[in-house]
């Protein structure tokens, strides 16, 4: 197997810049009603309405089908039940298999076995109970017509009948979709767990999230905390920065630079996502609660503190453009473009579901700011070969970025 980064160079042209560059973070205040209830104005903005559309489904045929609608079709069927997540790895799919459907990751880099690919919606067996609303959301169902049991089991997936082990309807349940993949190097360290680092924002609005029928689309990728005086639990450094996006490959010359509109585009759109993400957590009630309780009481646990946190601040922090940097041209913004499910681009990453990726970015930037609105995935242990080597090839890019920072300009220093 080829080492990602044996040839590794500093490139100082092809570094893109720390989202405190281009943003910082003011609060937003949520909307109440006249009876004083907050309300669900921009949540109510991402929730489907047309599953009518096909996608890939997770197979070696890499067949189209319309997923989302014969997902929703068995989760409503009060027949039929949820099959059950027992771990943190949700995909039996070989590495041949995952190739040919991202044959390229988010960067555009050749797939190897370096690459890792995130849920975007958790696959860990307690932190997906967290998204029973967002997984609705995604198949249309909401708290009037659809209970808990119905949100978990469009998520999980259901059980055939047809066969005597009652496996899963073939490549359905959201948590299995293709839509819920992003695939990147070293990604569940920088956009799982509790300290994530980097945002991947679409660049669409509420409406063309809400109708979006499998095409492609533009997305920005940030990382680190925005610029704000508010004390960070776990800043990120210059070093830890450039680290993660070296590591990641997102250096190599297909990359694009995000115009300055499209950086403050992907702010405002972040901004109604965390509004979004904020609302819903506000309007989950004492008997959902109850509900999640009785599947994963740790679930119950998060929720219901995170509603809590909302209900007393009553606001939300947002990121805010300013484009200082960007005019003073010392400042490039990544934007990457994935590929449409009915006409695929062979050289682009194909598009994940952008509700479960604004949501995604929602939750993460949460996180930089020291909010917990949902669980993020779990980060599970180095438990292999290639897990091992990936945590290793991230602590030497580190502190080859350390070397060279301290060596005299023009200088090659070599790590390793």
């Amino acid at each position: 197997r080829s080492n990602p980064i044996s040839n590794y160079q500093w490139r100082e042209e092809l570094f893109f810049c720390a989202t405190k560059k281009v943003w910082t973070s003011g609060p937003r205040s949520l909307k109440k009603d006249k009876n004083g209830n907050y309300t669900t104005q921009t949540w109510n903005q991402l929730i489907r309405k047309n599953l009518n559309f096909e996608c890939r489904g997770l197979g070696k045929e890499r067949k189209k089908a319309k997923l989302y609608d014969s997902t929703k079709l068995h989760a409503e069927q009060q027949n039929l039940e949820s099959i059950t997540i027992k771990s943190l790895r949700s995909s039996t799919a070989t590495f041949g298999t995952k190739l040919m459907i991202w044959p390229k990751d988010v960067a555009g880099n050749e797939n190897s076995v370096y690459v890792e690919g995130a849920h975007l919606l958790p696959a860990d067996k307690s932190d997906h109970v967290d998204w029973f609303r967002i997984g609705g959301a995604m198949m249309g169902l909401t708290q009037k017509n659809s209970a808990l049991v119905t949100m978990l089991k469009a998520i999980r997936g259901c059980k055939n009948p047809e066969y005597k082990d009652k496996r899963r309807f073939q490549y359905e349940g959201a948590l299995h979709f293709v839509t819920n993949r992003l695939y990147l190097t070293h990604q569940k360290h920088l956009i799982d767990g509790n300290h994530p680092k980097m945002l991947v924002v679409p660049l669409m609005s509420l409406a063309d999230i809400q109708n979006w029928t499998g095409a492609g689309y533009d997305a920005v990728i940030l990382v680190g905390e925005p610029n704000s005086d508010l004390p960070v639990d776990n800043p990120m450094g210059i070093q830890d920065i450039h680290a993660a996006f070296k590591f990641s490959g997102l250096t190599n010359d297909s990359l694009k630079i995000a115009e300055p509109e499209q950086v403050k585009n992907a702010a405002e759109i972040l901004a109604d996502g965390i509004i979004a993400l904020a609302e819903m957590l506000l309007s989950i009630n004492e008997s959902e609660i109850a509900a999640v309780k009785k599947v994963d009481e740790a679930s119950a646990n998060r929720l219901s503190t995170a509603r809590e946190k909302m209900q007393s601040r009553g606001s939300v922090l947002v990121p805010e453009f300013y484009d200082k940097h960007i005019k003073q041209n010392n400042c490039n913004v990544m934007l990457v473009s994935f590929s449409g499910h009915e006409e695929e681009a062979p050289d682009q990453h194909l598009a994940p579901d952008p509700l479960l990726l604004l949501i995604k970015a929602a939750n993460v930037y949460g996180r930089l700011e020291g909010m917990h609105y949902l669980a993020n995935g779990v980060i599970p242990t180095l438990e292999s070969d290639s897990d091992i080597e990936q945590m290793e090839l991230y602590v030497a890019v580190k502190e080859r970025i350390r070397r060279q920072a301290e060596s005299p300009i023009g200088m090659s220093v070599e790590v390793g």
